[in-house]
């Protein structure tokens, strides 16, 4: 097994709007836990919580091709927003990511709603999840948050 790193091939642009749009949402979801956390100790417990759902179900841990053998969680796998940079910055370190690449989504295998096909267009579309859910996450905070 080569473990060797082929510097070149790296997509360094790519890797760096992946990392930047993953530590907007990660903080912004950071900031509504301890927002509606009620002491340090349960904003701890949930905020690992999470962060270990997130890893487990979007493949950081483990590749996703082991998930896709269990209907159930390829379909919740599909339903974090980590998953698109999770897969993004896997491209990008082998050279083979674009933001430009045209991708068909099922709703059935996205949602589990119906079998049609859907185009959705470039690869970046899908990055604005993650950005969306990022944003909800911070108005929710603002609006939740109180100094007590």
């Amino acid at each position: 097994v080569d473990f060797s790193v082929i510097w070149s091939n790296i997509q360094w642009f790519e890797v760096i709007v992946l990392q930047l749009i993953v530590t907007f949402f990660t903080v912004s979801l950071g900031i509504l836990i301890g927002t509606v956390s009620k002491t340090a100790e349960k904003a701890n417990g949930l905020g690992l919580f999470v962060y270990f759902l997130l890893s487990f179900l979007s493949g950081i841990f483990f590749p996703l091709k082991q998930i896709q053998n269990s209907a159930t969680l390829d379909k919740l796998s599909r339903l974090m927003p980590v998953r698109p940079i999770t897969q993004g910055l896997t491209e990008a370190f082998d050279g083979v990511y674009k933001f430009t690449d045209t991708t068909l989504l099922t709703l059935e295998t996205k949602l589990g709603l119906a079998s049609k096909t859907l185009e959705l267009g470039p690869n970046y579309l899908w990055l604005l999840y993650p950005l969306i859910l990022g944003v909800l996450f911070l108005v929710l905070s603002y609006f939740k948050f109180s100094w007590e």
